[in-house]
Parts: C-alpha cells; structure tokens; sequence
C-alpha cells in the first residue's frame, strides 16, 4: 500500500484473518467487500445484540483502517 503509514497498513491488513475465518471470503481493498465486513463486525454481537467488547476493540480499530483506506483507494482525487 503505498503512501499509506505502516501502523494503518497493519491495521487494515488486521481485517483480513477474522472476515476469512468467519465467512470464507477475503476482503481486498475494494469498495464491494465493505459489505462483507460489515456483515462480519454484525456477527460479533451476542444473543441480545450488545457487541462483544473484548473483540471489539480488537477488530474495531482494523475495520476502521481497512475502511479508510478503501476509501482512500476509491477517492484518490481527495487530498487525505
């Protein structure tokens, strides 16, 4: 990923194991796997739909790079 910070970059690339694990398929940069990750960060709530904080804060702060920087990837018009 270029121009991108190496702690963004290892963040983003931190979605990837879970989303596969979870639902066998991989996410790749793309707009269109955003539902994918989404449907995945769905999942980890438990029976009365509170999210599981433990996982959370785990995979929290990797679907949010890894949305930034499809976003990034998708808009490179926009100065970020």
């Amino acid at each position: 990923m270029e121009d991108t910070p190496p702690v963004v970059e290892d963040l983003a690339l931190g979605a990837f194991r879970p989303v596969k694990q979870a639902l066998g398929s991989e996410l790749d940069f793309t707009a269109e796997t955003l539902p994918l990750l989404d449907h995945y960060l769905s999942s980890l709530r438990d029976a009365e739909g509170a999210p599981d904080d433990k996982l959370v804060s785990v995979v929290g702060p990797c679907a949010g790079a890894y949305f930034g920087e499809v976003a990034r990837r998708t808009l490179p018009e926009l100065t970020w």
